[in-house]
């Protein structure tokens, strides 16, 4: 049995799937109530679920509640039930989540009220302590005093520096703000406690609230932090990193471990230079790195590959002051470089695609290239352990067969992401002779046309291979002709559309009909591909059931 619950606008609110004997099915309805008021509470929402693991549940469903609280469900297969009342995270609603169980026989029509306890609030202000003017857009965290220090919630100050967390829990609590660079004030702990590293006791104000509390006066008042500005230099290409955003980790020169304690971020412009705000007053170590793109933990006075932060470069971040010229040099990862040429010849392959596979993002390209006037490539910001392939290779009319390292020609030009030799790459190294020699491969050739007059007809190949499985679809030019890219030898099939003012007309060599969708119709011609070309696959279309003419697709 299927059951749909829809909108007025036949919008689709919930699925429910159940196999089984064909019972009356149970329903549930009732109302959402403030336990504090017993008034009744609107747009909340109401979900209701069964065999739930992680994320995957037998049956759920999803309602709001109506102006007066209601909501109902029907359809419902006989069971146990959670019922689970809430509302969004950005929603300022102050209602705590409420959860009840509720077992559903076959032909049961429930009824149940849902009470739900107003959470505390916590409000407070951010200022400068400079001007005294608001902050706002200040990110502002609500973390559990105990140890460890979870992070509660996270909410930003409006443009009068206000900041409002809702639906709190009973319980002991801290709140600071977390700028980490993205403006010029130092972060605090409330109340008035700047960030201190590991090696210095934080200190912090805890506090208490109970459910249904407003707790206002959670001030701050921010003083200027220091600045650290510089540029950031790929140390491979010794060219300035630019448009780049970076991470900025910061370590604490007298703590025991080389653990970052703090990080900022900041975005490098066109000429490479990077500024980050809003420093502690403290002695502190910096570093740097990025994931997109990918470059390796850099530390200011530690030699590359540095392995201990701790041994890096003192620097004093004073409040309101500028520490300039604090350049970094970082590495891209690891470096992998080669060349493609023809393997007849050795003649260079100038564009061809080269891209490295990472075997532990599950093949995931991770960078990619083209071949110089040379045939040579560089690979920069590699992670370790990837697979590296040339695609899309050309020379002197002839298409190449895409290879995998090392030497292996993807097999009827389909290649798999880590089916070549893996290349290490460790980090802050460079890999040359990563070479590819690659062979010609063959093409299918022919043209769309009229099949009334011979005229030339625009439209689409989709090219399949001995399984079934689609290849690729590329364009016919102007005039319907149309060539394969690089093949290695093998068995192909091949359909050809048009768009015509009705619709696609799509058509399987040799002559058969083929529908919508793309899929190998059987008693399609198999094309053998050996060590020739294959000519002449034409398709013709009667272009006078095209009254207004025929479009590409």
């Amino acid at each position: 049995m299927q059951g749909l619950l829809k909108t007025a606008k036949g919008l689709l609110i919930a699925t429910l799937v159940y196999c089984g004997p064909a019972f009356a099915n149970g329903s549930l309805n009732g109302f959402v109530v403030s336990q504090d008021t017993l008034s009744p509470i609107a747009n909340a929402t109401v979900e209701i679920e069964s065999g739930c693991i992680l994320i995957s549940c037998a049956v759920r469903l999803e309602t709001t509640s109506a102006a007066d609280g209601g909501f109902a469900f029907a359809g419902l297969p006989a069971r146990t039930y959670t019922l689970n009342v809430s509302f969004g995270y950005d929603r300022p609603d102050n209602y705590l989540p409420a959860q009840k169980s509720i077992a559903i026989a076959d032909g049961d029509a429930l009824s149940t009220t849902v009470l739900m306890v107003s959470g505390a609030q916590i409000r407070g202000v951010v200022r400068s302590t400079a001007t005294a003017e608001a902050i706002g857009g200040m990110d502002v965290y609500l973390t559990e005093a105990a140890v460890g220090h979870d992070t509660i919630a996270i909410v930003k100050t409006d443009s009068t520096g206000t900041f409002n967390f809702v639906r709190v829990e009973t319980g002991n609590y801290l709140v600071h703000t977390g700028n980490y660079g993205a403006a010029p004030y130092q972060d605090q702990y409330w109340s008035n406690h700047p960030l201190t590293p590991p090696s210095v006791v934080q200190a912090a104000n805890a506090f208490h609230v109970d459910t249904g509390q407003v707790l206002d006066g959670i001030d701050f008042t921010l003083p200027a932090g220091g600045v650290i500005r510089g540029v950031l230099t790929d140390s491979y290409s010794k060219l300035p990193i630019a448009n780049a955003h970076f991470n900025f980790p910061i370590y604490d020169p007298a703590g025991s471990q080389p653990y970052q304690w703090t990080a900022f971020g900041a975005t490098t412009g066109a000429d490479g230079h990077y500024e980050i705000h809003g420093l502690p007053d403290t002695a502190l170590i910096l570093g740097a790195y990025a994931y997109t793109p990918y470059y390796n933990l850099a530390v200011v006075g530690c030699p590359a590959n540095c392995s201990n932060p701790l041994t890096g470069t003192v620097l004093q971040s004073v409040t309101g002051t500028i520490l300039d010229d604090v350049n970094i040099a970082l590495f891209p990862g690891a470096v992998i470089k080669g060349r493609a040429s023809r393997s007849s010849d050795g003649a260079s392959i100038v564009g061809a695609t080269v891209r490295a596979f990472s075997s532990a993002l599950g093949g995931s390209i991770v960078s990619s290239t083209t071949t110089d006037a040379f045939g040579n490539y560089v690979l920069t910001g590699m992670v370790q352990n990837v697979a590296v392939e040339v695609s899309d290779a050309e020379l002197g009319g002839s298409r190449f067969i895409a290879q995998d390292y090392e030497q292996h020609d993807c097999q009827s030009g389909k290649c798999a992401p880590l089916s070549g030799e893996i290349v290490a790459a460790p980090p802050y190294s460079v890999t040359a002779g990563i070479n590819f020699s690659l062979h010609a491969g063959r093409s299918i050739r022919g043209h769309i046309k009229s099949s009334i007059n011979g005229q030339g007809m625009p439209g689409y190949l989709y090219l399949f291979y001995q399984d079934g499985s689609l290849r690729t679809v590329f364009a016919t030019d102007a005039d319907g002709g149309y060539s394969s890219d690089g093949l290695q030898a093998g068995t192909y099939y091949i359909e050809a559309r048009v768009l015509t003012p009705s619709g696609y007309d799509c058509q399987a060599y040799s002559g058969l009909a083929c529908g919508d969708g793309a899929v190998v119709v059987p008693g399609m011609t198999a094309l053998k591909l050996n060590s020739y070309d294959i000519y002449g696959v034409d398709f013709g279309f009667d272009d006078r059931l095209f009254s207004a003419g025929f479009e590409t697709p």
